[in-house]
Formats: structure tokens, C-alpha cells, sequence
């Protein structure tokens, strides 16, 4: 049980995080993250081998820095009294740790299989939002989520992960990225324009193969070939005059 929970803390982290998104759900995401922070928190703290494993390994030195900066920033600007940051600064820590922790102990998993299971439980999160929200009209379209920018955060995220992960598409990979672009748009949120074209920036500089590289490469090709034939085609009758 504590190696399941060791290995899929991510996992569980971002299920929570679509709970605390949704209204109706939004109370039972609160409580299931204070259970996943206490629990993720003892097993942190009664395992040594896991911080110096972890914690202090120099491939997760920035979720280190990251927890040493929101320490600096507590002993500076808060006291022990203060409740709401020490339980910030306590969740912020599990939280990093659990991350790092996750990818430690199941690399292999999120190397191979993460992001389209990522992609895929955003593609059925936005069908639950259609189902449950159809209305499109009344302003930025939020689906079920509280807030329109959130939902523009799930759908850009899923289109990201489809756009760059993927190397050869299949029908339900152009369905998903062509509905996580429509809701993107839809809930109107500026945050897209910055997402999205940062997604092909990331192809286009051959950051992450994919086959929007290919397809353009081709086609780019087919152009050159069609001018060159064209051209010497022309040459050959002003030859033959």
C-alpha cells in the first residue's frame, strides 16, 4: 500500500486537483487533499531513506531551492501562530516531495505512460463538462469547472500533451486536440494565446519530435519538387523555341 501510494502520489495529486476545480465536488477535493497531505507527510517523515533518496537527490535540486525559498519567505514574514501559512508552507513541501518522490520510485511509468493517460483523463473531464454544461452563449465558457481559466488551464495542458507527445496521430488524437482547442478558445481566457503557441514553438524548434515536423517537412519538400518541376518544364520549352 505504501509503495502504491509512493509510486502514484502524482497521480492521486491530480485527480484531487480536478475535485477542488469542480463546485459541486469542491468540499470532497478539501478533504482529500488534507488526508493525502497528512498521509504523504508521516510517510515522509518516518522514512529517512526518503529524504536522502529524494529530497536531497541533485535531480529534484529545484524542488529543493523551491521549498528552502517558501522557508526563507515564512521565517521572514510569518510566526508559528500563524496557521494558514505554516499550512501552506507544510503542503508546499509534501507537495514537491511527493512529486519527486513519485518520479523516483516509477520512473518508468511517467517516462512512458503518463501523459497519455494525462491527456486522456482531461479529454473525458471536458465530455463531462459538455454533458453537464452546454450553454456557450451566456459568456467565457467554464463547463463545470468554477472558473473559465481553469478549465482553459486542463484544455491548453491536454492539447499540449496531445500536440508534442504524441509521434504519429491517430483519429482520436485529432479529436482530442481539436476539442481541447475549441474549449480553449471558448472560455476566453489569455492564457491560451500563450500556451498554445508555445506548444508548437516547442515542435518547431525541435525540442520534442513530432509529426507536425514531419508533415510540414513533407510538405515543404512536395513544394520544392512541384517548383523545380514547373521550372524546368518552362526551361524546356523556351529550349525547344
Amino acid at each position: 500500500m505504501i509503495k502504491f501510494l509512493l509510486k502514484y502520489s502524482i497521480v492521486l495529486y491530480l485527480i484531487n486537483t480536478i475535485f477542488l476545480s469542480i463546485e459541486s465536488t469542491f468540499v470532497l477535493g478539501n478533504l482529500i487533499f488534507l488526508v493525502l497531505m497528512s498521509v504523504y507527510g508521516i510517510l515522509i517523515l518516518i522514512n529517512a531513506s526518503f529524504f536522502r533518496d529524494v529530497i536531497l537527490n541533485k535531480t529534484f535540486l529545484i524542488f529543493f531551492l523551491i521549498n528552502l525559498i517558501n522557508l526563507i519567505y515564512f521565517f521572514c514574514f510569518h510566526t508559528f501562530g500563524d496557521f494558514e501559512a505554516l499550512k501552506f508552507l507544510l503542503a508546499r513541501f509534501v507537495q514537491f516531495s511527493i512529486i519527486a518522490g513519485s518520479i523516483y520510485y516509477n520512473y518508468n511509468y511517467y517516462n512512458t505512460n503518463f501523459f497519455r493517460h494525462l491527456s486522456l483523463s482531461l479529454f473525458v473531464l471536458i465530455l463531462v463538462c459538455l454533458l453537464g454544461n452546454f450553454d456557450f452563449l451566456s459568456g467565457r465558457y467554464k463547463g463545470l469547472i468554477w472558473n473559465p481559466n481553469m478549465l482553459a488551464s486542463f484544455t491548453s495542458v491536454g492539447f499540449a500533451i496531445v500536440l508534442i507527445t504524441i509521434n504519429k496521430y491517430k483519429r482520436i488524437d485529432i479529436l482530442m486536440m481539436s476539442l481541447f482547442l475549441i474549449i480553449s478558445l471558448l472560455t476566453g481566457s489569455r492564457g491560451v494565446l500563450i500556451l498554445i503557441p508555445l506548444a508548437f514553438l516547442v515542435i518547431l524548434f525541435g525540442l520534442y519530435p513530432s509529426p507536425i515536423i514531419n508533415l510540414i517537412s513533407s510538405s515543404s519538400e512536395n513544394l520544392v519538387d512541384i517548383l523545380n518541376l514547373t521550372l524546368n518544364h518552362q526551361l524546356s520549352l523556351e529550349l525547344k523555341k
